[in-house]
């Protein structure tokens, strides 16, 4: 029986996103990161060089780094926004009113908001770094290792993740969306794996535009099985 399924793919090799804001190389926070890349880097040439188990070895190590940090940023923000008043330490406090005042208070919010933004950029920077590493886990035990479950369950927890990390709309959540779709596809779950496509493809066309060069206009290809 001959199975055609058409499916929407988008070009890849997935983005890569650089913007991990390293601080200064005697900042700890700096090492970390810089350690952090380094494992990735070693993890893409290990996967590169068919050297899958430590490839998903230095993922994980890169992985955890990141989390880590982004962890501590996200703590770090909390702080800060309840120390300045942008949320309220008391549960009934009204930040409108912690925020209000004269010019000078305006200026330390303005100036407290961009501090707080700056953090929020870099700390949803690593939290992309991790769930890259997290998908290249799942890319290489469904597609090198042909561990279909394993690495479904995987990336479904993987996108649920940065879907409350960094937003249902992300570019990178359709990169995620995007390695199911290839996992299911080799599964034989083809249904399936197009509504993933079609999700990757809608949200990747939605956060960096039709044009871009990742993405393959209107691209349509048949797969197709003989069993």
């Amino acid at each position: 029986m001959r199975l055609t399924i058409t499916l929407f793919i988008i070009i890849l090799p997935i983005l890569s996103y650089s913007q991990v804001y390293p601080k200064d190389r005697n900042d700890r926070t700096g090492v970390d990161i810089n350690l952090a890349n380094h494992y990735f880097f070693k993890a893409d040439s290990l996967r590169e060089a068919y050297q899958y188990d430590r490839s998903i070895f230095y993922y994980e190590k890169a992985g955890k780094i990141y989390l880590n940090i982004a962890r501590e940023i996200e703590a770090a923000i909390q702080k800060h926004e309840t120390e300045t008043g942008r949320i309220p330490a008391h549960p009934t406090g009204n930040p409108a009113e912690l925020a209000g005042g004269g010019e000078l208070e305006k200026k330390d919010h303005k100036i407290n908001q961009q501090i707080t933004d700056s953090k929020k950029n870099r700390g949803e920077a690593l939290w992309q770094k991790y769930i890259d590493c997290q998908n290249w886990i799942g890319w290489n035990l469904a597609v090198y290792q042909a561990e279909f479950k394993k690495a479904i369950d995987h990336i479904k927890n993987t996108l649920t993740f940065g879907i409350n990390k960094i937003g249902k709309n992300n570019a990178k959540v359709g990169e995620t969306w995007y390695f199911l779709g290839a996992a299911y596809y080799l599964s034989g779950s083809y249904d399936r794996s197009l509504t993933s496509y079609q999700h990757s493809l809608s949200i990747m066309i939605g956060a960096l535009g039709p044009t871009h060069s990742n993405i393959a206009e209107g691209a349509n290809r048949e797969h197709n099985k003989e069993s």
